[in-house]
């Protein structure tokens, strides 16, 4: 470091990459602190970002001794014993867009959060499931898998209120303050920093992750990656085309959720409607009525065995839903959202066997 007392420069510090010093201007009453985070940051950065690492330097540096320097990293939440984590890549696409996507990152666990499994299970092979009949489709209170997902629907117990969309007109400080908030925005929008953590993350065995990746597969292949429920879909800057592989019955509510019967390709609007709207129906599309009961809709998936047939020639079986309280196209009114979830025959014999377990 280097102290310059009387200078030209407009800059409180700057680091000399040549000779490897930082000047600073002193004759203030506090010495610039930031500014020289900010280029010892550059300095240790070799020209990468350093929004993630001058907070952190400029805490350190305006401590008054080491013990006040550690309180205040402890207090954000930064140890002087962890390590910084490095940043993760960049992910295109919050869906597997190919069935030949990379395996996510795995996430570092403890003993006690791994399962056990054994050493024949170690290879990458999938081995056919043991067909010996086993009582792992029902819960401690013997509710099986189709009366868990009749049962998933939780109608709202009110009427859902209007909701009318006013859009806010200009205030006489609305210029100034999008003004103030965007020089803040380029100055510190994205400041902070990564940290070491260590989070209790499920793990599935290999055997149980090489089933749901077979699964994957099977929904991309069958439906030429659309919307089971809308049929559209879109092509990403890649060339690729989108599609969201969603569980129906959410994987904490049963056992057999790890199976092709369970899993559907949708869109995006449909993938949210699936994930997070409960106040939902499932009903029979040749009558459009919903199923009086669990037992209802499973004996009517089981017995049609006659396909339909769409637009364009293709056979499919069909399952309805119906979503309630929906605001449609900027409405103030809520209303439902009806639609025929289409199936491939093989995807049908799936569901098929998988509502009776």
């Amino acid at each position: 470091f280097n102290c310059v007392e009387d200078s030209e420069s407009t800059e409180s510090a700057h680091f000399d990459r040549d000779e490897k010093v930082i000047y600073f201007q002193d004759g203030a009453k506090d010495l610039p602190w930031s500014a020289i985070a900010r280029e010892l940051a550059y300095a240790l950065a070799h020209g990468g970002t350093v929004t993630s690492i001058s907070p952190g330097l400029k805490v350190i540096l305006e401590a008054d001794n080491y013990k006040d320097a550690c309180q205040q990293l402890e207090d954000l939440g930064i140890a002087l014993t962890e390590e910084l984590a490095r940043p993760p890549e960049p992910s295109e696409s919050v869906a597997f867009e190919t069935p030949t996507d990379k395996a996510p990152t795995e996430t570092e666990v403890t003993d006690d959060d791994m399962e056990v499994i054994d050493d024949d299970e170690s290879d990458n092979s999938f081995t056919e499931p043991d067909k010996t009949p086993v009582e792992t489709g029902k819960d401690d209170r013997g509710i099986t898998y189709g009366q868990e997902l009749y049962d998933y629907s939780e109608p709202l117990k009110v009427k859902p209120p209007k909701r009318p969309v006013y859009l806010p007109n200009a205030r006489p400080q609305t210029s100034k303050s999008a003004r103030k908030h965007t020089e803040k925005s380029a100055q510190q929008g994205r400041s902070g920093m990564y940290i070491q953590t260590l989070n209790k993350t499920w793990k599935p065995t290999k055997a149980s992750d090489t089933l749901a990746k077979e699964f994957r597969d099977m929904v991309y292949g069958d439906y030429g990656k659309r919307c089971q429920m809308c049929g559209t879909t879109f092509s990403t800057s890649a060339g690729n085309l989108q599609v969201y592989v969603v569980n129906v019955l959410p994987p904490s509510e049963d056992d057999l959720t790890n199976h092709y019967g369970n899993l559907l390709g949708v869109c995006g609007w449909h993938y949210s409607l699936i994930r997070y709207n409960r106040d939902r129906k499932f009903f029979d599309p040749s009558t459009e009525r919903p199923f009086k009961g669990w037992e209802h809709m499973r004996d009517s998936v089981i017995d049609t065995t006659e396909p339909d047939v769409d637009e364009m020639g293709n056979s499919y079986f069909g399952l309805g839903i119906r979503f309630n309280n929906i605001y449609w196209q900027w409405s103030s009114e809520p209303t439902t959202e009806s639609v025929v979830i289409r199936y491939c025959e093989p995807h049908w014999t799936y569901l098929q066997e998988l509502l009776p377990s």
